[in-house]
């Protein structure tokens, strides 16, 4: 719902399998954070906070994410 109670279609690409084990996510993550933070970096040496191989995400979905379309959704909702 919105402003004035007015109710709006909010649109979303869906990137990941529906009810996914995020065991493997979550040790990562624990992991990063007992390593003093220590991370891998990309190319431009800014921190990666995300797994490499993310089992989560579907193949049409990491498609989605790399070209960065997966944010177009994001971008329609607010116009």
């Amino acid at each position: 719902m919105g402003k004035n109670r007015r109710i709006f279609i909010l649109y979303k690409f869906r990137s990941r399998y529906k009810d996914h084990d995020d065991i493997k996510y979550q040790t990562y993550i624990q992991k990063y954070v007992q390593d003093n933070l220590a991370s891998v970096t990309d190319e431009a040496g800014e921190d990666i906070y995300e797994l490499i191989h993310d089992p989560r995400v579907t193949k049409i979905g990491l498609s989605l994410r790399r070209s960065n379309l997966d944010e177009l959704p994001q971008f329609i909702n607010i116009i």
